[in-house]
């Protein structure tokens, strides 16, 4: 296979032009003592000609330990367009397979929500128009679409000529001033009353318009002249002294084989730069997951499946397309555990973009766009903690703590739930034995192993006995009564034997005592 390969630093725009392409960069490498999260394998990432599909390779640091990490696919997707084609055109459309590869011991799972697509960040606030988007951001000067000398309502103003030059557009209000329109939207106000005289609508306002025009209105932009003048600088300069308000609104790009400035005159008002800002990225400019929407996507025709997969509509994502997209990337293999080694999905995932070619007026030569796409994986492998604690109770007393035995950590993932009564318990401490008693029933995992504790009690209960007293040696005990034997066969045989020997006893001792009286004498 023959791969085209390049490392760059991020790319958020590049600018579609008819013949070259220029790239600006918007943000900066990471310096050499980062060690980023997620690194870009710019040696096996290129343009395989084979499958005529671009290849991104990403890999998840060996030593990361973060909770999450992102992974952005849609600056890298179009540095690898922006090193691969001479130029862009209108009806393009390029597709990727996307390689998430995880180097580190953890796992990681894709988890819904985190897929997000946005327009992008465009640099310093000098580069910033004071225009709003759709999106919640400032419209770059750059991404504000040119007056081309053919759009209809350009035309009409002009009473139909297409041969305007450059300072007709930059004195375009004088002009307005004499159809009797003034103000800061007077272009917008013409526009307005040319669609309603054209539609035969009354809309109330430009909103009312738009809402039920909807991107038809772009379809209107020329595609003929592209309005960009040539024009010498000392020239330029001139009529820019002439019409100052109109200087923040003059693109520069590049210059002729003559040394003359390429001029274009972007549109001066909120309403028409923030309209074609969002039906570029809404309609205009596509993007799509899995093979089968990238492969179904047709940027040149039958365009309406196209056009609803813009990247602006992604932003919403409370929308059936963002719900589709996120259940794809749900659905791939490693999705819901990625673990060391592996690459989520089983060949990676499928994206493309495509840019509508029927509908990119000339108002879009040398518009600066992009888009981000990031995909977050967060991290579900974490530990848990038995502490073993064992108290004992002596006669009913307070139980004391006798000591604790902590368990190595236990490997879970987060969610998982663990419940107390299934852990192995450990009722012997020091050689006695104990028994547990309940405590909380279950915790569920978190990512902050420290908070992974569970903590099992068991307790035993011991009794003390006072002493015998001892006897008194100089107390008196009461003789006690001899008891015959009973006869085996009555029970009162060897009672009689018993009594028998004992009264020829007593008999013999008191003969005893009479002779020894009598000798005595």
């Amino acid at each position: 296979m023959n791969y085209v390969k390049r490392a760059a630093a991020l790319a958020m725009s590049f600018l579609l032009a008819v013949g070259t392409i220029s790239t600006t960069v918007f943000a900066q490498d990471a310096t050499a003592d980062e060690q980023p999260d997620v690194a870009f394998d710019a040696e096996r990432s290129g343009f395989n000609n084979e499958t005529q599909r671009y290849e991104l390779y990403f890999v998840i640091n060996e030593n990361t330990d973060a909770a999450e990490v992102d992974v952005e696919v849609g600056d890298y997707f179009i540095q690898m367009i922006d090193a691969h084609e001479a130029y862009l055109v209108p009806g393009d459309k390029f597709q990727a397979d996307v390689y998430i590869e995880n180097a580190s011991g953890h796992t990681y799972a894709y988890q819904s929500g985190g897929l997000s697509v946005s327009t992008p960040g465009f640099g310093s606030e000098e580069e910033l128009s004071p225009f709003v988007g759709f999106d919640g951001k400032q419209i770059p000067y750059a991404s504000i679409a040119a007056m081309s000398t053919d759009d209809e309502v350009i035309h009409s103003l002009f009473g139909g000529s297409t041969r305007l030059q450059l300072n007709d557009l930059l004195g375009i209000y004088d002009r307005l001033a004499e159809e009797g329109y003034e103000g800061e939207d007077a272009l917008t106000s013409y526009t307005l009353d040319y669609y309603r005289t054209k539609d035969g609508v009354d809309y109330a306002d430009w909103a009312d318009f738009i809402e039920q025009s909807g991107p038809s209105y772009g379809n209107d932009f020329g595609t003929v002249h592209n309005s960009i003048y040539a024009v010498p600088a000392d020239v330029l300069e001139t009529l820019l002294s002439q019409y100052p308000d109109m200087e923040p609104f003059v693109r520069t790009s590049g210059t002729t084989s003559d040394g003359d400035l390429r001029v274009q005159v972007l549109y001066p008002e909120a309403e028409l730069a923030t309209i074609h800002y969002e039906y570029y990225y809404k309609d205009l400019m596509s993007l799509g997951f899995s093979e089968e929407i990238c492969e179904q996507m047709n940027p040149n025709s039958g365009t309406d499946f196209t056009r609803v997969h813009g990247v602006g509509d992604y932003v919403d994502t409370d929308s059936a397309l963002y719900a589709e997209a996120d259940a794809y990337f749900l659905s791939l293999a490693n999705a819901d555990a990625l673990d060391k080694g592996e690459t989520l999905g089983e060949n990676g995932f499928r994206t493309a973009i495509a840019l509508d070619g029927p509908g990119m007026g000339n108002s879009y030569m040398n518009y600066g766009f992009g888009y981000s796409n990031v995909i977050t994986l967060s991290r579900i492998d974490t530990t848990y903690t038995v502490e073993h604690r064992y108290y004992t109770s002596t006669d009913g007393g307070a139980y004391v703590l006798d000591g604790t035995v902590l368990s190595d950590p236990i490997s879970g993932n987060v969610g998982d739930v663990i419940a107390v009564a299934d852990i192995e318990k450990v009722s012997e401490y020091n050689g006695n034995a104990y028994t547990w008693v309940s405590s909380e029933d279950a915790i569920t995992l978190t990512i902050r192993a420290e908070d992974n504790h569970i903590v099992l009690e068991y307790r035993r209960d011991v009794k003390t006995t006072d002493p015998t007293d001892p006897v008194d040696p100089n107390e008196p005990q009461d003789p006690q009564t001899p008891t015959a034997p009973d006869d085996p066969e009555t029970g009162i045989g060897d009672t009689l034997a018993l009594w028998g020997i004992l009264l020829g006893a007593s008999a013999a001792l008191a003969a005893a005592f009479g002779v020894k009286r009598k000798i005595s004498r």
